[in-house]
């Protein structure tokens, strides 16, 4: 009878060590792929025209690569629209743009508890003005390209070990301007809010 308990003690024993040697050597994952929706506010500025209140909506396709358990860098591929209308010299006037974008962000991870974590991050971004009208002072495609940078913090709720979804804040501003046919053009005091679907590969 000690020998069966003993046996069987062994046995669960060996198998605990087992598994969890298992465990440890199956390699943490440290990419993951971000679908990120954007909605918010921006003002155009545009040269020898006028300034120009609208609003503007994103879509981000993004990989997130793990640095270390505290940062991670972000970067891929964002589309936007920008709508305007205003009244400029007693004439109402209709603004849109079309945008693509590439941007880089360095984020930083503070968690809470097991699952959640608070997140700021910082990065740039390329823009390329695909496609413009300014309310019939100029319209044309392949206008011009500029740069930027972004500031942004939320929260992080992990629903499984593979997914999750992250709330933030963001804040952007164009540093260039793109220059077109005597205009230009220029993002600032751009706001908006993201809701992110995380899925880790």
């Amino acid at each position: 009878m000690k020998k069966t308990i003993l046996l069987a003690l062994l046995t669960f024993i060996t198998g605990n060590v087992f598994a969890q040697e298992k465990n440890d050597l199956i390699p943490e994952k440290k990419l993951s792929l971000i679908i990120k929706p954007k909605l918010g506010f921006s003002e155009l500025q545009i040269d020898n025209y006028n300034n120009f209140n609208g609003y503007i909506s994103a879509f981000e396709i993004m990989l997130s690569s793990k640095l270390s358990n505290k940062f991670n860098l972000e970067y891929g591929l964002g589309l936007s629209e920008f709508k305007a209308t205003n009244f400029y010299e007693n004439q109402l006037v209709n603004i849109k743009n079309n945008y693509y974008y590439l941007p880089v962000n360095l984020m930083y991870n503070k968690n809470v508890n097991a699952n959640s974590s608070l997140i700021i991050g910082f990065g740039f971004y390329g823009s390329y003005l695909a496609k413009t009208d300014l309310g019939g002072k100029f319209k044309g495609n392949n206008v011009g390209v500029n740069f930027g940078c972004n500031l942004q913090a939320g929260v992080n709720l992990q629903l499984s070990d593979a997914m999750g979804f992250r709330i933030m804040f963001e804040g952007l501003t164009d540093l260039s301007k793109i220059e077109k046919n005597l205009y230009e053009l220029k993002h600032t005091n751009t706001n908006l809010l993201s809701l992110s679907f995380i899925h880790k590969l």
